[in-house]
């Protein structure tokens, strides 16, 4: 009787022993899932910035706005040619789409987390279920079990880690998921489409330029030369110019200079008829005054007859 209550206290023994490798494993897990939780926050968090700026760029908010004056592209859809959203709208449909990728990803991981703790669970059964077919004690067995604890711990750490790693990396893919069916739901209308109608409105703009660049570099061709002759041409009018400017001024310098000789010319000719008038008039003026003055005309008619009458008296 001693030695059966031995082994049935054994046995307890046993049991609570696994069930604490059990809670020992539940509380690793849920460690490890509020550790790799904080991470995967970051990275939604991460892309819900490039979820803004994209939505900006699609809906018309920001520097990659289209006109929307395309008929062909309505046609395309059968819808309005464009989704325009305001900055709020944008920020309200980004928080969407974060709060669901969040939630989406915390539960894909949490989903991940448990199945690796099944399985070190069932681990530890199993290593029970071997020792019990080994007919060992339950003294073995709990020594077993607590050897293989050490090992499904360390294992399981390692394994939700993996499991958080490969839940980040199709975080891209279920944002673009998410993001489709919170667009649809928003606008009406599917992402695809519109990203198709502006890929072609794009590409209809591009082309419109390409032609554009083309007829101009075949202008610019067919021109050849023209604008450097023009510029020859205009070169050469204004050295013509300038020559003529100069010539006017030799012109102009040289009637001057006869002008000046010419007036001087007069100058010397009125001075010289001046100078000719005034000596016959002083000689004139002197005749008048001889005429004039008995005593510069010479002897009078007594005095002439006087001295005759001298030398008829000398002769006598």
């Amino acid at each position: 009787a001693s030695l059966n209550n031995g082994a049935m206290e054994d046995e307890d023994d046993l049991d609570r022993e696994v069930e604490r490798v059990f809670g020992g494993v539940d509380m690793a897990e849920e460690d490890e899932i509020d550790s790799n939780n904080s991470m995967l926050t970051t990275a939604v968090k991460t892309m819900e910035e490039s979820v803004k700026f994209y939505l900006g760029r699609v809906f018309g908010y920001g520097e990659d706005e289209d006109d929307d004056d395309d008929d062909d592209d309505t046609a395309m859809t059968g819808a309005s040619a464009d989704v325009k959203l305001t900055e709020e709208q944008l920020e309200m449909i980004a928080k969407k789409i974060s709060d669901r990728l969040d939630l989406d990803v915390k539960s894909e991981f949490r989903a991940k987390a448990d199945s690796v703790k099944e399985k070190k669970v069932s681990e530890i059964q199993n290593v029970v279920a071997e020792d019990r077919d080994a007919r060992m004690n339950a003294r073995q067995i709990e020594r077993d079990v607590h050897e293989a604890e050490n090992v499904v711990l360390e294992d399981l750490r390692d394994e939700i880690d993996e499991a958080a790693d490969r839940v980040k990396e199709e975080i891209p893919e279920k944002l673009k998921k998410i993001r489709n069916e919170v667009v649809e739901e928003v606008t009406g209308k599917k992402l695809d489409d519109i990203e198709r109608q502006k890929r072609a409105r794009k590409e209809k703009k591009q082309e419109l330029v390409k032609k554009f660049q083309e007829m101009r570099a075949k202008a610019k061709e067919a021109g050849g030369s023209k604008p450097q002759e023009m510029q020859a041409k205009a070169k050469e009018a204004g050295s013509k110019r300038q020559e003529m400017r100069v010539k006017a001024k030799e012109a102009e310098a040289k009637k001057s200079q006869i002008e000046g000789e010419s007036m001087k010319r007069n100058r010397d000719k009125s001075n010289a008829s001046k100078s000719v008038g005034d000596s016959k008039s002083e000689s004139k003026d002197e005749h008048v005054s001889s005429e004039d003055d008995p005593k510069e005309s010479g002897p009078s008619v007594h005095e002439s007859n006087g001295s005759g009458d001298d030398d008829r008296d000398d002769g006598s």
